[in-house]
C-alpha cells in the first residue's frame, strides 16, 4: 500500500507504518458526517461565490494589478472547492475506497492550489503595503505586467513544492524518517510558518496602521478591510491544521482517527476558500454607497480603490516634499 499523503492541509500527515484505512483509524460517527455535510454545503456556496467573482473580474471590470491577483486567488479557491466537493460527495456516497485509491492524485491537486492561494495572498498583502510605503515606485516604476508574471510564477512554484513534497521521499524513506524526508517536510513547513505567513501578517498590520494613522480621512478603507479580513480567515483556518500536521509528522501528536482528521482538515480549507467572495460582498456593502448595489457594483467599489488609494498616497508625499 502506498502511503496516503493527504494531511490536515493536504500535504504532510500520512498514516504511520502503512496502517490500513479500514481499521480503527477509520471509525466514524454521526457527528463526523455532520462535518462532512456542513463542508459540502459550504463548498457549494463557495463555488457559486467564487464563480461570480471570476465572472465579474473576467468580463465586467477593468484589469488592475490588484484584480489580477484576486482573479488568480479566486481560481485557486474555485479549484480547491471543486476538488473538495468531489471528495466530500464520495464520502457521503460511501465511496471512501475510491478516495483511498486516488489519495495521492486528489492530495496533490489540493496541495498545489493551497500553495498557490498562500503565495498569491502573501503577494497581495506585501504589495499593497509597498504601494503605500513607496507610492511613486508603485505608480511609476512598477512593471506593467508584474501581477500576471508573479501569478504565473506562483503557480509554477506551487506545483514544484507539491512535487517535492509528494515525490521527494518514498514510503520506505518516510517510515524510517529518512533525512531527505525530514529536510523536505520541515523546510516547506518553515517556509509557510516562518516566512510566508509572517510576511502576510506583518504587511497587513503595517497596512492597517498606516491607513488608520495617515490617510483614514482621505478615502474609504474598504480595500484594506477586505485584505485584513481575508488574511485573518486564512490564518485562523489554515495555519492550525498545518502546525498540527507538522507536530504529527514529528511524532509529537498521534493520529487516532484518520477520518476525523481528514474531514476536519477538508472543512477548514473549504471554509477558507469559500469565505473570500462573501468578504468582498459584505465589506463592499458597508456604508451608504454599498447599500442596494448589485454584486458587480459592490465588487467594483472594492477593487476600484486599487488605483485611487495609491494615487492619493503619491500626491500626499509629493505635496509634503514640495513643502519641505
Amino acid at each position: 500500500m502506498t502511503k496516503p499523503t493527504l494531511s490536515l492541509n493536504f500535504s504532510d500527515i500520512k498514516l504511520i507504518n502503512g496502517t490500513e484505512l479500514n481499521n480503527s483509524t477509520m471509525r466514524t460517527s454521526i457527528s463526523d458526517f455532520i462535518v462532512v455535510y456542513f463542508a459540502l454545503a459550504i463548498a457549494l456556496l463557495g463555488l457559486v461565490g467564487n464563480g461570480l467573482v471570476l465572472w465579474v473580474l473576467f468580463f465586467r471590470l477593468r484589469k488592475t494589478p490588484f484584480t489580477v491577483y484576486i482573479l488568480n486567488l479566486a481560481v485557486a479557491d474555485f479549484l480547491l472547492l471543486l476538488i473538495s466537493m468531489v471528495v466530500l460527495l464520495c464520502i457521503v456516497c460511501g465511496l471512501w475506497i475510491q478516495i483511498e485509491e486516488n489519495l495521492t492524485i486528489t492530495g496533490f491537486l489540493l496541495t498545489a492550489v493551497y500553495y498557490a492561494g498562500l503565495l498569491i495572498l502573501t503577494a497581495i498583502s506585501v504589495e499593497r503595503c509597498l504601494s503605500l510605503i513607496f507610492p511613486f515606485w508603485y505608480r511609476c516604476k512598477r512593471p506593467k505586467y508584474q501581477s500576471s508574471l508573479a501569478s504565473a510564477i506562483f503557480w509554477v512554484v506551487s506545483i514544484l513544492l507539491t512535487c517535492m513534497e509528494y515525490f521527494g521521499c518514498n514510503d520506505e524513506e518516510y517510515r524510517k524518517s529518512d533525512l531527505k524526508c525530514d529536510v523536505i517536510i520541515i523546510s516547506i513547513s518553515t517556509l509557510i510558518l516562518l516566512v510566508f505567513s509572517p510576511a502576510m501578517v506583518l504587511s497587513s498590520l503595517i497596512l492597517f496602521i498606516k491607513i488608520w494613522t495617515k490617510t483614514w480621512r482621505r478615502h474609504s478603507s474598504t480595500l484594506y478591510i477586505v485584505i485584513l479580513v481575508t488574511v485573518v480567515i486564512f490564518i485562523l483556518f489554515t495555519l492550525p491544521p498545518r502546525i498540527l500536521s507538522l507536530l504529527m509528522y514529528l511524532d509529537i501528536v498521534h493520529v487516532q482517527n484518520f477520518f476525523v482528521m481528514y474531514t476536519w482538515a477538508l472543512f477548514c480549507n473549504v471554509v477558507n476558500s469559500a469565505a473570500n467572495p462573501f468578504v468582498y460582498f459584505f465589506v463592499g456593502s458597508m456604508g451608504k454607497q454599498g447599500v442596494g448595489r448589485s454584486i458587480q457594483g459592490v465588487l467594483q467599489k472594492v477593487f476600484k480603490e486599487d488605483s485611487d488609494i495609491s494615487q492619493e498616497a503619491a500626491q500626499e508625499i509629493e505635496t509634503s516634499e514640495i513643502k519641505m
